[in-house]
């Protein structure tokens, strides 16, 4: 992490305890609920906005009024990293994503590899791009931000953090490391290459103000925007650094392993007792806190303190906001209780079985406060020193 940030922050370790016992696990279980059970959760979700908004309807397609309905709408293009499945192109409507599979491809315009439209250095007979370690942080922070992203964070592959990958990808394709030159993406199979011993970073948050208000039956605009947004930065930023003459290997989201493990290990933010990374800026606004693999050397960035823990042990807003009790109430524990989760770490779990994504409670997570507010700038100098503000 090279944002600036208060020297007393850093630590060797994170702030969240760990032992030896996490293992490799799977990708995370699709949740599939019946047609029934889905029409349950819409009617808590509509009750719930009912209850927060005064006068609040769910509108045609369960979202609010018309103007909402209309940006959720139009927000479909290219969401979470798909090919449409219909569009207008030329005075017909198309079916992309079919296309692109009749032709060998996927229905994601997203891959590990990226999409391969940059020419490599050697592919134009010039050198590489040379830099210390520290350069090709600050280069990499560069394109992350000039495609729309945040901050960085970086540090090398050990056996350690190897256990935090995935050894199966979400849609069923062993994910393992390998001696190839490029990233091996055919299925059954993805094979890293072992040269890409340095994990990348990076986060992007996704609209504030309507985050802070996502309401109706699944998510918002506010989430399928910032993955939209996060899918577009994550292949052009693949490209550049294939540009620069080496290879950004990984999927999005959690593709790869948790999204928020490597982050936390990197110096991103500190697990939230919503389960995810609790950025010190951003509070739970972040939609992207991604991680890929590389062969271009990078320095070590270390975890950090800024009290977001130790907060959150004494807040608990977006427990008591979740309709659905999917977020733990009281103390982090060791065990876990989703099957494709790892009991290896002391920490609050949610419960996936009963989350549907919804997500309430993002939007209420007191660091999710910009620059400005008196109160929460005052909370957040203290809150990694003393808990008094708590």
């Amino acid at each position: 992490m090279i944002e600036r940030r208060p020297y007393h922050w850093a630590r060797m370790d994170p702030t969240i305890p760990i032992y030896d016992l996490i293992k490799q696990s799977g990708a995370p279980v699709t949740r599939w609920v019946t047609a029934e059970e889905k029409k349950q959760e819409d009617a808590i979700l509509i009750a719930k906005a009912k209850s927060e908004w005064p006068g609040w309807e769910p509108g045609g397609l369960g979202y609010g009024d018309i103007r909402t309905t209309a940006l959720n709408q139009a927000g479909a293009f290219l969401g979470y990293g798909m090919w449409p499945s219909r569009m207008n192109s030329s005075g017909n409507m198309v079916d992309v994503a079919s296309l692109m599979l009749a032709a060998g491809g996927g229905i994601m315009f997203d891959s590990y590899a990226g999409p391969k439209m940059a020419k490599t250095p050697e592919e134009l007979g010039i050198p590489k791009w040379q830099g210390t370690p520290e350069e090709n942080l600050r280069t990499l922070q560069a394109g992350v931000r000039f495609f729309g992203g945040q901050n960085v964070a970086s540090f090398e592959l050990n056996e350690n953090y190897k256990k935090l990958t995935f050894t199966i990808d979400p849609v069923g394709s062993a994910i393992e490391f390998g001696d190839v030159e490029e990233v091996v993406d055919t299925p059954p199979k993805k094979i890293i290459p072992n040269k890409c011993k340095y994990v990348f970073m990076w986060s992007m948050t996704q609209p504030y103000e309507l985050t802070r208000r996502q309401s109706g039956v699944y998510e918002g605009i506010a989430t399928s925007t910032g993955y939209e947004r996060g899918h577009i930065a994550k292949v052009h930023f693949q490209d550049f650094v294939r540009g620069l003459g080496y290879q950004m290997v990984g999927g999005a989201g959690n593709d790869s392993g948790p999204a928020g493990a490597f982050p936390i290990f990197g110096g991103l933010g500190e697990l939230s007792r919503a389960s995810y990374v609790n950025d010190p800026v951003y509070g739970l606004t972040n939609r992207v806190t991604w991680s890929m693999f590389t062969d271009m050397p990078l320095p070590d960035t270390r975890p950090i303190d800024f009290g977001g823990r130790k907060f959150c042990e004494t807040c608990g807003t977006c427990a008591e906001a979740c309709p659905f009790g999917a977020i733990n109430p009281g103390e982090p524990t060791w065990e876990e209780t989703n099957t494709f989760g790892n009991p290896g770490y002391l920490g609050w779990r949610c419960d996936y079985t009963k989350c549907p994504h919804c997500p309430i409670c993002q939007g209420t997570c007191p660091f999710n406060a910009l620059s400005g507010s008196f109160i929460h700038d005052i909370v957040k100098g203290t809150v990694s020193t003393t808990p008094v503000f708590n």
